[in-house]
């Protein structure tokens, strides 16, 4: 996930943290990118990732998942994409 370091620094996170990302439907976990060409209230997480060394049969996908923060109303029920661009969240390193 991108993160603008300023707003990684007020929350304790640097460069390959880990981070719990939040909202009521759901938590992922994704390492930080500092990358300061994002505004500093927002952060940005790309979909469908997942950890093909976990091997199958289903590679972990459910811990990083950025659609697992989405409540399943918002999906379009012919394609089961995503309409929602933005959805506001909870950021926090993973402790150790």
């Amino acid at each position: 996930m991108e993160i603008h370091p300023d707003t990684a620094a007020k929350y304790g996170i640097g460069e390959g943290d880990w981070v719990i990302i939040e909202s009521p439907y759901g938590h992922v976990r994704m390492k930080a990118e500092l990358f300061d060409g994002i505004a500093p209230d927002v952060v940005n997480a790309q979909f469908a990732w997942w950890f093909p060394e976990a091997g199958p049969p289903d590679y972990q996908w459910r811990q990083s998942n950025i659609n697992l923060l989405f409540p399943d109303s918002g999906f379009d029920p012919d394609t089961g994409s995503e309409p929602i661009k933005g959805f506001m969240c909870r950021i926090r390193r993973e402790e150790a």
